[in-house]
């Protein structure tokens, strides 16, 4: 049986890539809905989201970060795979969405992530990456928990689903824009504070960061033998 399936997307100030994100998704046909949440944009990404028909939009008055974002569109959404979207991306194709909802839809995993190109998005940030697709069912009884996460969302994801079946997806030819590059250095530098901030906190809330950090960062992405590994060619 078919699985219904949402497309979320938080976005926050980004007008110069949100518009072909979005695009790509309202295009896909296994893609049954996108919803995407306006979580307090101050640029002109409110009016690129009303231009858009088809779109699904959620919007929330301040700022109140990536993760309770996440939570809001989870709640709204109908479907039963939730497929996270970061709304600043470049060289999203349809190939790699679907890529994203195989696993789930066809090989039996309980969840994927798909990291971008780049040498920092493969040593770095790929437990950080935002394309994601977890079953709805799932994701469902961590929501009180993950809700106030900010950017720490995905580590805590991570954590969660240390146990699971997880396929890691190398989505070559994605790209995200640096924030220097889509904002000014004195905003994007608050933001990078920011972000560091939810990761580290996220960390030195446990009760043993050190484990913490050895199952929701290191060992399920470089350390696990197991780890299905693949690699989506970029489209030509």
């Amino acid at each position: 049986m078919r699985q219904v399936v949402s497309a979320l997307v938080p976005a926050y100030n980004e007008e110069k890539r949100i518009r072909s994100v979005l695009t790509t998704l309202l295009g896909c046909k296994r893609i049954d809905e996108v919803i995407c949440i306006n979580d307090g944009s101050t640029d002109s990404t409110t009016r690129i989201l009303k231009e858009i028909s088809g779109l699904k939009v959620i919007t929330l008055e301040k700022n109140c970060g990536k993760a309770y974002a996440i939570t809001r569109g989870i709640l709204e959404a109908k479907g039963d795979i939730a497929l996270f979207i970061d709304a600043d991306l470049a060289g999203l194709k349809e190939e790699y969405i679907n890529a994203l909802l195989d696993p789930l839809e066809e090989e039996n995993f309980d969840a994927s992530v798909g990291y971008r190109s780049g040498a920092l998005d493969k040593y770095v940030f790929m437990p950080l990456s935002g394309e994601r697709a977890y079953f709805k069912k799932d994701i469902l009884p961590f929501i009180e928990e993950i809700k106030n996460k900010g950017y720490g969302l995905e580590l805590h994801l991570n954590y969660a689903f240390k146990d699971k079946r997880v396929k890691l997806l190398a989505l070559k030819g994605v790209r995200h824009a640096d924030k220097y590059k889509k904002q000014s250095y004195t905003v994007a530098a608050k933001g990078m504070m920011v972000e560091v901030g939810d990761l580290l906190y996220e960390v030195f809330s446990q009760k043993n960061p050190i484990s913490f950090f050895i199952d929701a960062y290191i060992y399920p992405f470089y350390a696990r033998k197991s780890s299905k590994r693949i690699q989506i060619p970029h489209p030509k």
